[in-house]
């Protein structure tokens, strides 16, 4: 009988009369070639409890100055030990995002329009002064802490990082649009983000406001909020775009923009009011020589496979991340920070006050299973019936018997009811995961497969038998 390799990277569906990508859910693909497929599909990893916090998560940073990890949650600095325990370095007013960053003397947190510095041994304690302002980001860069209030941009001295000169100041140029960030770039330069604009600042060491304004490298585009960019594979990622655009996902750099977000992807993003989106945010994660990126919406999670992307293209390395088995919901981890003292990634949480720990031995988030989604494109059949499908598999990996639903699609909206068939036991190796006898098919056929499990589980390419 014929057979049909049919690759699982991304499915499709149809709504509302359009054709869209079925994105697989908590699953990535990991690029190799193995037993007749160019990658396969794997769960994101879980998160175990590692301590309890003050309240939902702000921000996390890593000081290897200090040698301590730093995290803001509900109202309150703390300092978080190896072992999970937690103690109180100070109180940072607010409840949104705070931006965070470290010089050779202090750690540096800007919240609620205010800013705030520890060190050990000046402890924590609020920066004031009539020429500070109300900041909303700050980074470092060759002896100066660089601010923006949105409007304006201004530093320390290099002399005093308490002390704000009332000539040391000057504005982003290129555009009259809102400032919203500041960052360090890889060449020791600022990127400065507008709403929709970009430019880059050079210390050329002036008088005053010490940095000037790099001609020839502006961007027409922005961010449509201050957390919303991270730096991933030594380039900065943006939630935003142009004047007169949706938001969407790019790499911004020097004088140039490239849109990295898949049509499914901006049709989710365009769901949200300029408003809304003024909550998320972006971040980054490298682990097992993957780089990811994280894009924190209101209600969805994100994830895109930067390292795939380079061989297979963006088309294919989104993936969408949640944790309720029974909803949709966002992925609970946040301000995920690389832990070097336990080689770990630590996150926070979004919706509770507590901070976890990245195990790529389970797929659970604090002990409770998640949805585990992926499709497969429509299979032209032309009145043929399916005698068998198998999916490639690593079996007898799992600690406890492990199952996955299989459900059909013909119209590529609707799927029926949902056949359980055993991935494998412990132990249990050599196990093939194969349906058989699953019908006639009049005109097209998608298969579904859906599992909630503790244990990791990995996914080949579909190969399917007809006649």
């Amino acid at each position: 009988m014929p057979k049909q390799p049919i690759s699982l990277i991304k499915g499709d569906r149809i709504e509302n009369a359009d054709y869209r990508d079925a994105l697989p859910v908590n699953l990535y693909v990991v690029a190799r070639q193995v037993r007749g497929s160019s990658g396969y599909l794997i769960n994101q990893p879980g998160i175990a409890a590692f301590g309890d916090t003050l309240g939902v998560d702000r921000g996390g940073f890593y000081s290897e100055r200090f040698n301590k990890h730093l995290r803001v949650t509900g109202e309150s600095l703390l300092d978080i030990a190896e072992d999970g325990t937690t103690a109180t370095l100070g109180t940072v007013t607010g409840s949104l995002q705070c931006q965070l960053d470290q010089s050779f003397n202090n750690f540096a947190i800007v919240a609620d329009g205010k800013l705030w510095y520890y060190n050990l041994t000046d402890g924590f304690r609020q920066i004031t002064g009539e020429n500070l302002g109300n900041p909303i980001d700050v980074c470092f860069i060759d002896g100066y802490f660089f601010f923006t209030d949105g409007e304006n941009l201004y530093h320390t001295t290099l002399a005093d990082e308490e002390v704000i000169e009332p000539l040391d100041f000057a504005t982003a140029e290129f555009s009259p649009d809102p400032t919203l960030a500041v960052k360090k770039t890889k060449e020791n330069q600022v990127i400065v983000f507008g709403r929709y604009s970009t430019e880059w600042f050079a210390n050329v060491g002036s008088a005053n406001f010490a940095f000037s304004r790099i001609q020839g490298k502006a961007v027409k585009a922005g961010i449509v909020a201050t957390q919303c960019q991270t730096e991933l594979d030594g380039q900065f990622f943006i939630l935003g775009g142009r004047k007169e655009e949706s938001p969407s996902i790019h790499i911004v750099s020097g004088g140039s923009l490239q849109t990295i977000a898949s049509r499914e992807v901006e049709k989710i993003i365009d769901q949200y009011t300029e408003e809304e989106l003024q909550t998320a945010s972006l971040e980054s994660r490298v682990e097992d020589g993957y780089m990811f990126l994280h894009v924190n919406l209101p209600n969805e999670t994100l994830m895109y496979n930067h390292t795939l992307a380079k061989s297979q293209g963006r088309d294919n390395a989104w993936s969408i991340l949640k944790t309720s088995v029974t909803k949709s919901d966002g992925w609970l981890g946040i301000n995920g920070i690389f832990d070097p003292r336990i080689s770990s990634w630590l996150y926070g949480d979004r919706f509770n006050p507590r901070v976890g720990r990245v195990d790529n031995t389970i797929s659970t988030l604090y002990g409770n299973n998640v949805e585990c989604i992926f499709y497969s494109p429509m299979v032209t059949m032309d009145g043929a019936s399916i005698d068998e499908i198998e999916i490639k598999t690593i079996s007898g990996f799992t600690p406890e018997e492990a199952t996955v639903s299989i459900s059909l699609s013909y119209d590529g909206q609707a799927y029926g009811k949902e056949w359980f068939y055993l991935y494998g036991n412990k132990n249990q190796r050599g196990y093939r995961f194969i349906s058989r006898r699953m019908g006639y098919v009049r005109d097209y056929v998608g298969f579904k497969f859906r599992a909630v499990t503790p244990s990791r589980l990995a996914f080949g390419a579909l190969e399917l038998t007809y006649g």
